[in-house]
């Protein structure tokens, strides 16, 4: 979304454009859907990543203790594959991240 065209607007900027003139969703915005059977790790990670910290420079990965913490304050049990599926999608978020700041 934060990835600049060569007029210097963004791919955002052009969506949101697309809605102002059709009064219609962009169809990309959407992008892939989401298995049922993998929804609830979806929320699990945007509760993480939603009270994750900074360093000043960007934000902080999701580490063990605060799934950890989360888990307890929740009470949930995520399994250990589960838990590995969070990290590779705060990987994923966080690699993203730093490519979109670089341009």
């Amino acid at each position: 979304m934060a990835k600049r065209l060569p007029d210097g607007s963004t791919v955002g900027d052009a969506y949101r454009s697309f809605e102002r003139q059709t009064h219609r969703r962009h169809p990309d915005m959407d992008g892939p859907r989401l298995p049922a059977d993998a929804a609830h790790l979806w929320g699990w990670f945007c509760e993480l990543a939603g009270a994750r910290g900074s360093n000043g420079y960007g934000p902080n990965p999701i580490g063990y203790q605060d799934i950890l913490a989360w888990a307890t304050l929740t009470g949930t049990a995520p399994y250990p594959a589960e838990v590995s599926v969070i990290l590779e999608l705060d990987r994923l978020y966080l690699s993203e991240t730093a490519t979109t700041a670089k341009e």
